[in-house]
This record gives C-alpha cells, structure tokens and sequence, in this order.
C-alpha cells in the first residue's frame, strides 16, 4: 500500500497541473476580458473622435463658406459702389455741358455746382481747375486750396496723381485718405472718380467712403446672420476682436457686452 506521503505527491502532481490550467485559463480570461475592455474604449474614443472632427469640418466648412460670402459681398459692393460714383459723375458731367452750351459762363457753373452740394445730403461734388485750385466742395473752407498739398498713401499728391490719370485718359479713379464733411479732425479711406471738362478746363468728381460702403454691407450681412441657420439648429455668431459679442440668435440679452 502506498503511504500518505506518496498519496500526497501524487495528489500535488495531478492536482498541481489542474489548478495551474484552471488559473492560466483564468487569466486568459482575465486578460481578454480586459483587452477587449480596451479595444472596446480605444474604438468608442477613436470613434467619437472621429465624429468630433467630422463635426469640426462641418462647422468649419459652414463658417469659411459665410466668410467667403462676406467677403464677395463686400467686393461686390464696392464694385457697385464704383459704378455708382462713376454714373454719379457723368450725370453731372453731361448737366455741365448742357448748361455751358446754353451760358457759357464758367463762374455760373462753379456757382451752380456749389449750391447742387447744399442740396446732396449722402453724397458731394468737388472741382478744381488745371493748376489744382479747387472751386467745388462741400465743405467752404476747401474753396480756393490747392490740391498740391493734398497726399495719398504712396506719397504722390492728389494733384499728381490726377495729372497721371488725365494724361492716359479722361477720367479715372482715386483712391484717397480725406474729411468727411462733419468729421473735419480724421481722414477717412475714400474712392474717388474724376473727369476732365475740355470747355471749362475743370475737373470734376464725386467719391464715397470705403468705412461706410463696409458699415451697409455689415448691417445687410448682420441681418441675414442673425437668422441664418445650417443643419438642424446650428447657428452662426460673431464677436469683435474686442471680445464684444454683436450677433447671436440664441443669446439676445447678451449683445453689445464683452466676453
């Protein structure tokens, strides 16, 4: 018979073998449970990562295309604008030579045209003969200056550029820093269009502000964003670069304070 201690180390050799399968098995099953924990995690996160950029390129993709709309309104509308200046100042061209064929009276002209400036209220008129003496403006304190002594960006005077722009033909646009009519202290970027009248020796034109060509564009623009939506319920807000918040549909209250 074998005795209890040969009992024993068989039981261990059989028994041994047994529980080291089972804790292996154990800790396969352990293991697995526990990498498929984090495959399961790694693929949520990479998935809601996923979902987050594509949502990031949807928002994106919404917000350059607004910003791209901006920015051909606003080419458009200065283009427009340059149109309209331009029409602006034929109309006064061709009212200059119908009263010059019917008085030809060069100080009644001046004189006609001066007055017309009392009357434009959005809009002005300005003149200044061969030698850069100007003999229509807006504003009286200007009639009888030079425009010698009037520069644009680039150094050149108005005067200077203007002779340029006559050489090649008769007529042409100006882009200058100057008044405003009630904002003599601050010169503001301007679009000007000038015309050369043979008869009188004069060169007439009219302008507009870019600051307030960019201030009608903003309010059309600010308009339609405040209702403008894309998807579902995304909207678009914008802020100054002072962090001052001027267009959000879903927070009203807050409009006009700084963030």
């Amino acid at each position: 018979m074998l005795k209890s201690t040969e009992k024993s180390l068989i039981k261990k050799m059989f028994l041994y073998p047994v529980l080291l399968i089972m804790f292996s098995f154990l800790l396969l099953m352990i293991s697995s449970f526990i990498t498929l924990k984090i495959v399961k995690k790694n693929e949520i996160n990479k998935n809601i990562e996923n979902l987050i950029n594509s949502k990031k390129s949807y928002i994106k993709e919404h917000v350059v295309s607004l910003s791209q709309d901006v920015d051909n309104a606003l080419k458009f509308s200065i283009d427009e604008t340059k149109k309209s200046v331009k029409h602006r100042v034929y109309l006064i061209y061709y009212t200059v030579k119908s009263l010059y064929s019917l008085n030809k009276n060069k100080t009644f002209i001046i004189t006609y045209l001066n007055q017309l400036n009392k009357y434009l209220k959005n809009h002005y008129i300005f003149a200044y003969d061969i030698n850069g003496i100007t003999k229509v403006h807006k504003l009286n304190s200007f009639l009888g200056r030079s425009i010698k002594t009037i520069y644009l960006s680039n150094h050149i005077s108005f005067y200077e550029m203007s002779k340029k722009i006559l050489q090649k033909s008769s007529e042409g646009f100006i882009e200058i820093k100057f008044f405003k009519p009630n904002h003599t202290n601050k010169k503001y970027l301007k679009i000007d269009f000038i015309k050369y009248i043979p008869e009188l020796n004069l060169i007439i034109g009219s302008g507009e502000y870019v600051d307030e060509i960019k201030k009608k564009i903003e309010n059309q623009i600010f308009q339609r964003v405040m209702i403008k939506k894309y998807g579902n319920n995304n909207y678009f807000f914008i802020i100054k670069k002072d962090g001052t918040l001027i267009i959000n549909p879903t927070c009203k209250r807050k409009l006009g304070k700084i963030f």
